[in-house]
């Protein structure tokens, strides 16, 4: 299968060749890099140059980071045409339920940020479902948090992969990796996330068929009228 991380952050053109070369390096086949968005208006301008530069597929995405879910709701209305990808930096109750239940957003990472719980349940979870939005799990919060914090955010880990498994929304596996450090290869990425307990066919659907298939939805977003109701010329 193809390897996709939907997860590497952008910052500028150097550091942004370096992780892509890093990750094609490493046998990743495809990788998103994620920007706020006036990095990513930046980006922009060195798109081309970058994939020049280097043999790996790639695109850009829109990280929204914000405490307000009318923020959230503004920029992915305004956004959602002209950027592929857009993802949710959850946490608080309303930003996580408003991610769910948008579906002009792609994922929701980080639904546990400052928590004491993983930041979904039930609820939560048939709202992602039924809009089609992908939870997030990134290695790099497991790897770069120690002791008790680093078990806390595994047992979040597990909690969703529970509430994965009852409700079927989409998953994602990402390095979210910032530099060439966080990047793991994916066999690497394979091991970690079988030592919290996902099998073979889970993992296979976070690192290969979610991002597929959160392509392929976005590829046919303006012919679609409501989910599943496609316009047909």
């Amino acid at each position: 299968m193809k390897f996709y991380d939907f997860n590497l952050k952008g910052t500028n053109y150097n550091k942004d060749l370096t992780l892509l070369k890093e990750a094609k390096e490493l046998g990743w086949d495809y990788v998103k890099l994620n920007y706020n968005l006036k990095d990513y208006k930046e980006a922009l301008k060195y798109k081309t140059q970058l994939s020049k530069e280097i043999n790996i597929e790639f695109d850009y995405g829109l990280e929204i980071k914000t405490t307000k879910a009318d923020d959230l709701v503004k920029q992915s209305r305004k956004n959602r045409q002209k950027i592929k990808y857009i993802m949710a930096h959850g946490g608080s109750d309303k930003i996580n339920r408003q991610a769910v239940e948008n579906i002009k957003l792609d994922t929701l990472s980080r639904s546990y940020y400052k928590r004491r719980d993983c930041g979904i349940n039930q609820v939560l979870s048939k709202e992602a479902v039924k809009n089609n939005i992908a939870i997030e799990l990134t290695i790099k919060d497991i790897l770069t948090n120690h002791s008790s914090y680093r078990a806390k955010i595994i047992d979040n880990y597990k909690e969703i992969i529970k509430l994965y498994r009852k409700f079927k929304f989409p998953l994602l596996l990402t390095t979210g990796a910032t530099n060439i450090y966080d990047i793991k290869s994916p066999r690497d990425s394979i091991a970690i996330f079988k030592s919290i307990g996902l099998t073979d066919t889970e993992i296979e659907e976070g690192f290969y068929k979610t991002p597929q298939n959160i392509i392929n939805f976005n590829e046919d977003r303006e012919n679609m009228i409501i989910q599943g109701v496609r316009k047909i010329e």
